[in-house]
């Protein structure tokens, strides 16, 4: 026999909430790496998923000159197509922002080759270090 006093019911979030409570999220560990070492560096996620997130973070409060941003997956598209992660991210967030384009780390993937454009940001990632935070969809 289960004692259910000790079971309590937690409800599914809708979409809008839980995507409220990660950009809430998001900012406030943006907020604290800023507060103690001047950066954020972010690893986006690809696909639809981040994307109505991307939008909410349009809307916080925060030093975007610390952000640095960093891409999780790419595809091997042309640099203009809408199937690019990084054009999507540009769409909903980045172009709405005040984050340095030079902290805008996009892979070069269908500019260069495959394995040079892996090549190159395989150097870049090595240059972070750390991240703060990774999103995976």
């Amino acid at each position: 026999m289960t004692n259910t006093a000790s079971v309590r019911w937690h409800p599914q979030p809708d979409e809008a909430s839980l995507n409220a409570f990660i950009a809430q999220q998001i900012a406030a560990l943006a907020t604290q790496c800023i507060v103690q070492k001047k950066a954020f560096h972010i690893v986006l996620a690809g696909g639809n998923t981040p994307k109505n997130i991307y939008r909410l973070l349009c809307d916080i409060k925060t030093d975007w000159s610390c952000w640095h941003i960093y891409f999780g997956d790419e595809r091997c598209v042309p640099m203009d197509s809408t199937e690019r992660n990084d054009n999507m991210a540009s769409e909903a967030w980045l172009s709405h922002v005040a984050i340095p384009k030079a902290q805008i780390h996009r892979m070069r993937v269908g500019e260069l080759s495959a394995s040079d454009a892996a090549a190159q940001y395989t150097k870049t990632l090595h240059e972070v270090g750390t991240f703060d935070l990774v999103l995976l969809g």
